[in-house]
């Protein structure tokens, strides 16, 4: 791989960032609301997204990994997870000026 270090790694450890890609690549509407929250909270790493649009775009088409997978137990293993659905896994629920 390209090893560590970039501008964008702040973003790729963030606490969020499974939670955002996850809601990103269900609903790629809503893009621009998580990058105008990322705005308000850190403009500077909304400037390193904008300079790196391409890696920011890699990054967030990357599979989510979930919880690690069990090896195949079908009756527990079925029904696992949250029902999929807007809004279950919103990470901004809550945060002010998401209102708009």
């Amino acid at each position: 791989g390209s090893g560590a270090g970039g501008p964008l790694d702040a973003l790729r450890s963030h606490p969020q960032f499974d939670a955002l890609r996850r809601l990103v690549q269900s609903n790629p509407s809503t893009l621009q609301a998580v990058l105008a929250q990322i705005g308000q909270q850190q403009p500077e790493l909304l400037q390193a997204i904008n300079a790196n649009q391409a890696g920011f775009l890699e990054m967030m088409n990357e599979p989510v990994a979930d919880a690690p997978a069990a090896p195949a137990q079908p009756s527990s293993a079925a029904g696992a997870g949250a029902p999929g659905g807007a809004g279950a896994a919103n990470p901004f629920a809550g945060m002010p000026g998401m209102e708009a």
